[in-house]
């Protein structure tokens, strides 16, 4: 679909005249009363007396649903979203590992990067890391402290109209408690019932003023103690290699296992190699440590002007283990006959790795520091039109630093060059007493220091437009600019790509600039139909462009009964890393041609020449609500997305290429993308791109209710669920592959992500004076892995909380509240691969008991 375009010099012409609106609405404002008692909602920028007001699905987490749920961070909130699935919120050491630490959203399955994330209605910076699968996106856990959250906002509707790129699946408002008045202290300590895992938290905030200032000033501190894979029985022999120590080499006379394997630290696979079993050195949940600081002050210079300042700080440090050392997988060294651990007489060929079980395993360290601060101002006209000049500038620094083995090194410590004088060997074969310090000279670090930053500016006048005989026409107008930087600055080890195992690869660093024009229609149709118009218009230079419109209906034909709809299209960007990265990751994959399954360096170039992805959005849902108590909810929803970017899936270029080995084909694409080592055909490593995949179609059904109901003498009740239900999920890898299935399936061999069919909750809470309790039991539906072809069973759990308020305790109240999460202690469902579970999906800690203590005065 071809995008419409714009002239430059209408663009131009526009904006210029969008930018004066500021200086003009301040030189003729005039005194007046107290404006409206309007909002700004997420969705819209026309003021309304409802935050419900709008056509679009929007549902909210408040802050005390939060705290029914015993959430403490904002992972323990989101990763609980039914709409939310096949994000990451967990450590992942062989699928994730530059992304430890961080989470996300994933709207719909859409893709991490095609959900807008934003801070009190402001964009926020990307992550300086990107997942593997190559996709960019806003860091959850950097946002602002936990205490200082008012409420999220999730609007479940294409919204590029409205707010532009990245807005496909919907947009995710994070609201910050600006109004708190006093000072609250909260602290919590969560702990598993098996295991030595353990979070405590400790969070502050304040807030004071007068009549024309106000300030709010937070801060937390979150510290994690590690659950690891060999605390948990389902993680065992779920990660084997036939690249271990002791290890295998290659003679004259066929492969040769160490004399040690089977006998210590190995055992001999099926293949002939000595295998080794690195399931026990990995985190399920790493050791963490994170600051967080937020503060924001409030002014009303006059009647009608209102200036607002915030700035945040979040520091995070995650320290994740691994195996001892990566397992040779890009080279296969010599080792010469006159090295000491030569048995054969002969060179021969090693394959394994230098560190075994006996070393204990190694260590990554992933540090970010995101920073932000934020601005506006906020005004009115005296014709009632109001006026807002917002900025922002975030940014995200991140430090990641892990171990390999440096081929040079590897290769002269073999030959007897070795350590730091250069003068002795490394033995390769197990136990063989080498000098630590020959071993140290092997290994070099990956030195990564990233950057991202944002910059963005937006002008905004809104108000009503005119009179007509269903009543008053209301509207908006918006400029907006924006821009983007990234880098990545790689030790010289990564950039000369000297490792036996992370490959490597350069430096790079970019930066764009976006401009755009908005305009947004609010008109009643009659008493009961009203009508939304949108339509944004980015320019991103170089070609590369969008203007997508919206409309939306919103019934009302009684106070019971709500209709609303909305039409329109979306789009989003290639992120500055799909188009200038070089990604170097390591992955697991199946090897056809020596039945095995490998761990494999994989290399993916940025692609400047992506096109934008595109959207065709559509929404239609009712609200009932029959009586003050009682109400009900159901949206359908539909997505067609064109020209996903997507990274090529290793596993099915490795396919391809042996079908064409096994077809007698040569020089195919897909055999000049695998390579192998010429004496022994093991894959080496993969090459894949980042491409525009052909499409995705989805839709499906959201459903939420709640009852409140009070039994004499019995307390107030309330009782409520959220579903989500996805119907189907056709995508094609490229315009002439076979259309698959996506729902119901785990996605090994695709490019979307675990996706059950079925996810949601029931909750019942109950308050009666002091007292208040909440119940939730959560459902994740089964689903296929389609890797191998077996079935991951349903997932259902049970969470508990009891709090008692002691309302006058010195000069103010206290809250003590109990709770334990996954009470029944369900183990995650098995998966058949590395660690047993499906991480994208299930929490592997199981019953955890929590003690959460809050003090405000």
């Amino acid at each position: 679909m071809k995008r419409p375009r714009i002239s430059f010099t209408t663009s131009t012409a526009l904006a210029l005249a969008g930018f004066t609106l500021l200086p003009m609405a301040q030189a003729v404002q005039a005194q007046q009363g107290p404006a409206l008692e309007e909002v700004v909602v997420t969705g819209s920028h026309i003021r309304r007396k409802s935050q419900f007001d709008t056509p679009s699905p929007l549902s909210v987490v408040s802050r005390s649903d939060m705290m029914d749920q015993g959430a403490s961070t904002v992972v323990d909130v989101i990763k609980n979203l039914p709409e939310n699935s096949g994000a990451e919120f967990q450590v992942d050491n062989l699928n994730q590992p530059l992304t430890s630490g961080t989470s996300n959203i994933n709207l719909r399955n859409l893709g991490l990067g095609s959900t807008l994330v934003m801070i009190n209605g402001q964009r926020q910076t990307l992550s300086a890391v990107a997942a593997t699968d190559g996709s960019s996106f806003v860091d959850t856990n950097s946002l602002v402290p936990f205490i200082a959250l008012e409420r999220i906002e999730v609007l479940k509707d294409g919204a590029a109209a409205t707010y532009g790129s990245d807005a496909v699946a919907g947009v995710v408002n994070f609201l910050t408690r600006d109004d708190f008045e006093g000072l609250e202290i909260q602290a919590k300590y969560q702990s598993v019932d098996s295991g030595s895992h353990s979070d405590s938290e400790l969070g502050v905030i304040w807030g004071g003023g007068n009549e024309a200032t106000h300030l709010v000033l937070a801060a937390s501190y979150f510290d994690r103690d590690p659950l690891q894979s060999n605390e948990r029985k389902f993680t065992e022999g779920t990660a084997l290699s036939g690249l271990g120590q002791p290890g295998t080499f290659l003679t004259s006379q066929g492969f040769q296992v160490d004399p040690a394997c089977g006998v210590t630290g190995g055992f001999i696979r099926s293949n002939g190699f000595c295998g080794f079993d690195y399931s026990p050195y990995f985190d399920l949940s790493p050791e963490e440590q994170r600051w967080q600081v937020f503060g924001k002050v409030t002014h009303d210079f006059n009647e009608t002007t209102t200036g607002k300042l915030e700035v945040s700080y979040s520091d995070t440090e995650v320290e994740v283990i691994a195996s001892p050392s990566f397992p040779f997988a890009t080279f296969f060294p010599t080792v010469p006959a006159h090295n000491p651990g030569n048995l054969w007489g002969e060179d021969v060929q090693f394959f394994g790795r230098v560190l075994g079980a006996d070393a204990g395993p190694s260590l990554a360290v992933n540090e970010y520091e995101t920073t932000r601060i934020a601005g506006s101002l906020d005004g009115s006209f005296s014709s009632g039109w109001y006026w807002t000049l917002n900025a922002s500038y975030s940014e995200q620094e991140v430090f990641y630093d892990k171990g390999d083995v440096l081929e040079e090194r590897a290769v002269a410590a073999l030959e007897g060059r070795g350590g730091p004088n250069n003068n002795q060997y490394w033995n390769p074969l197990y136990d063989a007493k080498d000098d630590p310090a020959v071993i140290a000279d092997m290994f070099g670090t990956t030195g990564l220091r990233g950057e991202t930053s944002l910059y963005t500016v937006d002008a905004i006048v809104s108000g009503d437009l005119m009179e007509i005989s269903s009543g008053t026409v209301q509207a908006a107008f918006g400029v907006h600019y924006r821009d983007e930087e990234l880098s990545h600055d790689w030790s010289d080890d990564f950039n000369n790509r000297a490792f036996l195992n992370l490959f490597g690869g350069p430096d790079y660093s970019g930066s764009r600039d976006v401009y755009a024009l908005f305009s947004e229609f609010n008109i009643p149709l009659s008493d009961t139909l009203e009508m939304q118009a949108s339509a944004r218009y980015e320019d991103y230079g170089s070609g590369l462009d969008s203007l997508d419109p919206k409309l939306a209906l919103l019934w009302r034909p009684n106070d019971q009964w709500s209709v609303r709809g909305s039409v329109g299209t979306a789009f989003r960007a290639p992120s500055l890393f799909q188009t200038i990265a070089t990604q170097a990751t390591q992955a697991n994959m199946y090897d056809p041609l020596t039945d095995s399954t490998v761990y494999r360096s994989v290399q993916t170039l940025g692609n400047p020449n992506l096109e934008p992805e595109e959207a065709d959005v559509f929404n239609t849902g009712v609200t009932w609500e029959p009586s003050d108590g009682l109400e009900f909810s159901l949206d359908y929803w539909y997505f067609k997305y064109d020209d996903l970017i997507v990274k090529q899936i290793p596993d099915v270029v490795v396919a391809q290429e042996a079908a064409d080995t096994l077809a007698g084909l040569s020089g195919t694409d897909a055999q000049r993308r695998v390579v192998r080592d010429p004496a022994s055909n093991l894959i080496t490593f993969v090459k894949t791109d980042f491409i525009n995949a052909s499409s995705a179609e989805t839709d499906g059904l959201d459903m939420s209710w709640a009852y409140r109901f009070s039994p004499q003498d019995m307390g107030n009740f309330r009782f409520g669920g959220t579903w989500s239900w996805m119907n189907r999920y056709d995508l094609r890898e490229g315009p002439n592959s076979k259309k698959v299935d996506a729902v119901g399936s785990r996605n090994k061999l695709n490019f979307a992500r675990s996706m059950p069919e079925w996810q949601g909750n029931i909750n019942l809470t109950w308050m009666q004076g002091s007292h208040s309790a909440a119940a939730y039991l959560r459902y994740t539906d089964s689903y296929v892995d389609d890797g191998n072809n077996t079935k991951i069973d349903s997932h259902s759990t049970l969470d508990l909380r009891y709090a008692y308020e002691f309302e006058e305790l010195g000069s103010g109240s206290a809250t003590v509240a109990v709770g334990a999460v996954n009470v029944t202690d369900e183990q995650p469902p098995t998966v058949v691969d590395l660690l047993g579970y499906d991480t994208k999906v299930h929490d592997p800690r199981g019953r955890m008991f929590y003690l959460n203590l809050s003090y405000t005065f």
